[in-house]
C-alpha cells in the first residue's frame, strides 16, 4: 500500500511537472498597447522632435506575414532622409509569422499661439515633424523585435 502511495504521488508530480513546463515554454503575444511602446522607442531616435506627444497611431493591427511582405520591401528609409541614427535595414518577413503593424504620422501643423498671446496672422505655423510623414513599423508579435520600418520623409 505504501509503495502504492508513492507511486501514484510520483506520477502526479511527474504530471505536473509537464503541465508547468508546457505552460512556462509557450511565448506570450504582446498586447496592443504593449506594441505601440515598443514601435515608439524603435522610431524615436529617428524623429525631429523625440516627442511622443507629436506623434499619432493612425494604426495599429496584427497581421501575417504574407500580407505585408510587400509593403515592407526595400529600404527602411529611402534616400536616408531622416534624422538620428543609421536606420538598421529591414530583415526578412517569416510569411507564416504573426506580427504587429504599426503606423504613426505627426500631428498636423498647429497654427495655435500659447495660450493668452495674440496670434499673428504672418505667423509661420508651429510644425512639430518637418522630415517626416509617416512611419510604419512591423514587430513580432510575440517577441516585440522590430524586424521592418518604412518611414516617409517629405520632400523640399
Amino acid at each position: 500500500m505504501d509503495l502504492l502511495r508513492r507511486l501514484i504521488r510520483f506520477a502526479f508530480c511527474l504530471l505536473m511537472l509537464t503541465v508547468s513546463v508546457a505552460c512556462t515554454s509557450h511565448a506570450v503575444e504582446l498586447d496592443e498597447e504593449r506594441a505601440a511602446e515598443l514601435a515608439w522607442q524603435a522610431l524615436q531616435p529617428n524623429t525631429s522632435s523625440r516627442n511622443r506627444a507629436a506623434w499619432q497611431i493612425a494604426l495599429i493591427e496584427q497581421v501575417s506575414g504574407t500580407d505585408t511582405t510587400e509593403q515592407f520591401n526595400g529600404e527602411a528609409a529611402a534616400g536616408g532622409c531622416v534624422p538620428g541614427p543609421a536606420v538598421p535595414a529591414n530583415q526578412e518577413i517569416n510569411p507564416q509569422a504573426t506580427y504587429w503593424h504599426v503606423q504613426f504620422q505627426p500631428l498636423p501643423a498647429t497654427p495655435l499661439s500659447p495660450e493668452g498671446e495674440m496670434m499673428s496672422a504672418t505667423a509661420p505655423p508651429r510644425i512639430p515633424e518637418p522630415f517626416l510623414y509617416r512611419a510604419d513599423l512591423l514587430l513580432e508579435a510575440e517577441s516585440g523585435k522590430v524586424v521592418a520600418r518604412r518611414l516617409y520623409c517629405v520632400i523640399y
